[in-house]
């Protein structure tokens, strides 16, 4: 089964593409005993996921700032079996990303992310892609 990803009323001049969130949820889907549905954390003034074709149900939750982080944050973790944090400025600072490890290991729920930069934290699975695919880096 397909879904598609759609954020409405986002601006899209300053967004970039994300080719591989396909790929990537597939691996946070296999790497997930089960999951349903993934809330996707991510700043629409830094990424654009609208369209996007998945194989698995999605949570999108745009952000742009902290006290929305937060809230976003804890508005899916009940909802959700994985949390993706997409990298961006606010999204993936390690403040913010040990907020979400914390918040969604009190329910069972996997965090991952696409910012290497975070590799060195507890608690949260980096992903990659290449042209042979995704997968977790740590």
């Amino acid at each position: 089964m397909w879904f598609l990803v759609f954020v409405l009323g986002l601006p899209l001049s300053a967004q970039v593409p994300l080719p591989d969130l396909d790929k990537q949820l597939d691996v946070i889907r296999d790497n997930t005993q089960g999951l349903e549905t993934v809330g996707i954390i991510y700043n629409p003034e830094e990424v654009a996921i609208d369209g996007a074709r998945v194989r698995v149900k999605t949570i999108a939750v745009p952000a742009t700032n902290g006290p929305l982080l937060i809230k976003n944050a804890r508005s899916i973790v009940g909802r959700v079996e994985a949390i993706y944090l997409l990298e961006g400025r606010s999204v993936t600072t390690p403040k913010f990303a040990s907020f979400v490890v914390k918040l969604a290991s009190k329910k069972g729920v996997r965090v991952f992310t696409n910012d290497p930069k975070l590799m060195d934290l507890e608690g949260i699975q980096v992903l990659s892609s290449s042209t042979s695919g995704a997968y977790v880096i740590n």
